[in-house]
């Protein structure tokens, strides 16, 4: 038993390794100077990434367990059958879990901790990778513990690849979404910007918990495979505001 206790954390510190090993790589590639009117660069204290990661953990948690029964209860009787599993996960489950990894980074946003695309990016995987983390723990503990090894070890396959990686960019296009608005500079967009970037989350979690929801049936196994774009859209979307900011902080170096 102790065995497996300590595989299961391992296997659950995972998206947390992803993360960081992707802010180490991107702190790495000189886009760190503290400077705000560039946005290919990393202008928050390294200080905030595991505060993001533990309160977007505990949040998305907290807001889990207490916000998701009351949106389905309202829900429920609006449909039946693959109807109620389909607004359950695909609006309950995936709204209340994005608003409540996202609170810190809507605050550090308020009080202009996250300037740039770049800078909402990485707070946004710390703040999904925490809370994947913490769901794959439970969940691993829970397969062992009610079907065995067998079960435990295909939790694990199943959930520390893909579904593991939508937390993380989910929170992350919610990040770029505020720190584009702050770049941006109009007041108006600034005050939008909370909204458009949970919807942002809200939409790539919700397509992919909806279209698994909906794979269930007989002959509708082919939508798991539809859903499998989902995590491969937001990760690119993910790759290209990263990429995009350290080419054009490499081409600002070189024309100094």
């Amino acid at each position: 038993m102790n065995g497996i206790l300590g595989l299961t954390f391992v296997f659950a510190l995972f998206p947390i390794l992803v993360g960081y090993a992707l802010r180490l790589w991107v702190s790495r590639t000189g886009t760190t100077p503290s400077d705000p009117n560039d946005r290919s660069v990393l202008t928050h204290s390294p200080a905030l990434y595991p505060i993001c990661l533990l309160v977007g953990a505990l949040g998305g948690v907290v807001f889990g367990l207490a916000v998701t029964p009351g949106i389905e209860a309202l829900l429920t009787p609006l449909s039946n059958g693959l109807g109620v599993r389909l607004l359950r996960d695909a609006v309950a489950v995936a709204l209340s879990e994005e608003v409540g990894k996202g609170l810190l980074l809507i605050a550090l946003f308020a009080v202009g901790r996250i300037r740039t695309p770049l800078d909402g990016v990485i707070l946004g995987v710390a703040a999904g990778t925490g809370f994947a983390a913490v769901e794959n723990w439970f969940y691993f503990l829970a397969a062992f513990a009610n079907e065995g090894s067998d079960a435990w070890w295909s939790s694990i396959r199943i959930r520390i690849g893909l579904s593991t990686w939508i937390h993380g960019t989910a929170s992350a296009a919610l990040g770029a979404y505020l720190g584009a608005a702050w770049h941006h500079g109009r007041r108006d967009v600034r005050w939008a910007a909370p909204f458009g970037g949970v919807v942002a989350a809200w939409a790539v979690h919700g397509a992919w918990n909806g279209l698994l929801a909906c794979s269930h049936p007989p002959g509708a196994e082919w939508l798991a495979l539809l859903a499998l774009c989902v995590p491969i859209a937001s990760t690119l979307g993910v790759a290209t505001v990263v990429v995009r900011a350290i080419r054009e902080r490499r081409a600002g170096v070189s024309s100094r």
